[in-house]
C-alpha cells in the first residue's frame, strides 16, 4: 500500500498545533491546503483532535496537588509498613508452627502419663466429692508436666487464632 505524502503536510500540522490555523499563517499555506487533498485531511484531523483535546480539558476536575501528593506520601508508608512487617508474620507463623509441632512431640513422647492424667481426670469427673479423696493424689508427679502441656496446647492455640486472624 502506497501511502501519498506532501512536503508541506508538516509545516500545516504545525500551524494548527501551534494555534495559527488559519488566521495567523501564511497566504501560500492556506492556498496549498486548500488545493492538496493530503494536507487538508491533516488539517481537519488536526483541528478536530486539538477541539476534541480542549473540551476533555474543560471537562476535566483534577484534585489539588497537595493532596494528591498527601495520597501518595500516605500510599507509599504503607507499602514500606507492609514490607518491613512481612518477615515478622513468616516468623510469628514459624513460631506457632513449631509450638504445635513441639506440642506434639511432648504429648507423643509423654503418652502415657497424658493417658494416666486423662484416666485420673475422668475419674475425678465422676466421683462424689473432689476435695476429701482426690487432694492426697491431686499434685502428683505425672500432673505438673501434663498440666504444662494443656497450657502451652491452650496457648498455643490461642497465637495461631490470633496469626490466622489478621488475614
Amino acid at each position: 500500500m502506497m501511502v501519498d505524502r506532501c512536503d508541506r503536510e508538516t509545516a500545516a500540522l504545525e500551524a494548527v498545533r501551534a494555534g495559527r490555523w488559519p488566521d495567523a499563517c501564511e497566504e501560500e499555506l492556506r492556498a496549498h491546503v486548500a488545493h492538496c487533498a493530503i494536507c487538508s485531511e491533516v488539517v481537519l484531523v488536526a483541528q478536530l483532535l486539538r477541539q476534541e483535546d480542549a473540551a476533555a480539558l474543560a471537562q476535566a476536575r483534577l484534585p489539588a496537588p497537595g493532596l494528591v501528593w498527601w495520597k501518595a506520601q500516605i500510599r507509599a508508608r504503607r507499602a514500606a509498613a507492609e514490607r518491613a512487617a512481612a518477615p515478622i508474620a513468616l516468623v510469628e507463623r514459624l513460631a506457632a508452627a513449631c509450638a504445635l509441632l513441639s506440642l506434639l512431640g511432648v504429648t507423643i513422647w509423654q503418652w502415657g502419663r497424658v493417658e494416666s492424667w486423662w484416666n485420673w481426670f475422668r475419674f475425678l469427673r465422676f466421683k462424689d466429692s473432689l476435695f476429701p479423696a482426690a487432694t492426697a493424689s491431686l499434685w502428683t508427679p505425672t500432673l505438673a508436666p501434663v498440666l504444662s502441656m494443656f497450657l502451652c496446647l491452650a496457648l498455643a492455640s490461642f497465637v495461631l487464632y490470633l496469626v490466622l486472624a489478621k488475614e
